[in-house]
């Protein structure tokens, strides 16, 4: 599948905002519904700057 993914809590302003920008330009898209609280957790997260050249 081509498109984005949208990942976002739903009913977040912010998430409509996208998807009414995707549907007005007619792209193609896919709603991740994601739970409010799990966005910290260490599968949606940077890895610590330690693996960074510019880091400290």
């Amino acid at each position: 599948m081509s498109g984005y993914t949208v990942h976002t809590i739903p009913g977040s302003p912010f998430g409509r905002a996208v998807l009414i920008a995707l549907e007005e330009k007619g792209a193609p898209y896919r709603l991740a519904a994601v739970a409010p609280g799990t966005l910290r957790s260490p599968e949606h997260t940077a890895p610590p700057l330690s693996w960074c050249a510019f880091a400290g």
